[in-house]
């Protein structure tokens, strides 16, 4: 295991349970350790974050790349409802209220970079289900659905050569073809390879 010693003045301005829950949401444990305590990463976790800076690192070099980051999450039509929380300010139009019923869900899917949202990468649909209290989106959302808006949607859309950012959600590791096909595919490559000599 990778650790990191923990400091007493880490700059984050958050609470100390969100932190907590961050830190868990990206692979870290918490472990004592001869008294001492120490937050832990998985190794094969801090490989892959390797891997991917290093991939950033070098693209954001080039300067020739557009970065496109995108996401999905979740809207009620009447708003997030009365539990848990929301971004708030002074503002009275952003303090909650207390509804009978939310309505409908919504997923909302989108991509966005330096530039702003991708016109026309934007989708937002009705979930079929009922959402029960605590549930997020991501039952609402598959493989099939995903790709489908990633061609249809997302890459039509990009202007320039663009390297995607996305999280590690199920859906977005879709297999596309299977074993059998890429098997097939490439005894064709080789036999074409071999009558060409």
């Amino acid at each position: 295991m990778c650790t990191v010693r923990r400091q007493r003045d880490i700059g984050f301005e958050g609470g100390v349970e969100t932190l907590r829950k961050l830190l868990k949401q990206i692979g870290f444990a918490y472990k004592r350790k001869d008294g001492t305590r120490y937050l832990r990463q998985k190794p094969a976790i801090a490989i892959q974050r390797l891997a991917f800076l290093s991939s950033y690192l070098s693209y954001l070099q080039e300067g020739t790349h557009d970065f496109v980051f995108l996401d999905e999450t979740w809207v009620f039509r009447k708003g997030s409802g009365k539990e848990g929380f929301a971004w708030q300010n002074s503002d009275v139009r952003s303090c909650p209220t207390k509804l009978a019923s939310y309505g409908e869900r919504y997923v909302v899917m989108d991509a966005g970079s330096k530039n702003g949202f991708i016109p026309g990468a934007h989708k937002a649909f009705s979930t079929k289900k009922k959402p029960k209290p605590g549930d997020d989106y991501h039952g609402d959302l598959d493989g099939p659905l995903f790709l489908n808006w990633f061609q249809t949607k997302l890459l039509p859309n990009l202007k320039q050569d663009s390297v995607i950012v996305m999280d590690n959600a199920p859906y977005h590791r879709v297999q596309v073809h299977t074993m059998e096909e890429l098997t097939r595919t490439g005894n064709r490559m080789l036999s074409d390879v071999n009558e060409g000599q």
